[in-house]
């Protein structure tokens, strides 16, 4: 299955968009949280199949996907460093899945 929705948000604001496929726009939600808006929905919840992705700048940084807001429509992503606190820094993030 080829990636139907990836992106990238090469600035720590999250605001700056870089490339992307599937994806109309996002919402800040305060330090390290994040909504990605999806353009065509996927056939059931996302987080279900192959949400991968990776996140910038030092090692221990990581990303979450938090499923209790994550749906067919949206993504709703949580970044965070080394000492699991929540902050901002660039992310890139694919899926693999069926479109509805």
């Amino acid at each position: 299955t080829a990636a139907r929705i990836w992106f990238g948000v090469p600035d720590e604001t999250g605001h700056t968009m870089g490339q992307s496929l599937n994806i109309s726009g996002s919402t800040d939600n305060g330090t390290g949280d994040w909504y990605y808006a999806v353009t065509n929905n996927a056939a059931s919840q996302i987080d279900d199949y192959g949400l991968t992705g990776s996140v910038g700048w030092a090692e221990g940084n990581g990303f979450r996907v938090r499923s209790n807001n994550t749906n067919s429509s949206q993504i709703h992503v949580s970044t965070f460093n080394s000492s699991n606190a929540v902050h901002d820094c660039p992310k890139y993030i694919n899926w693999c899945g069926d479109l509805a």
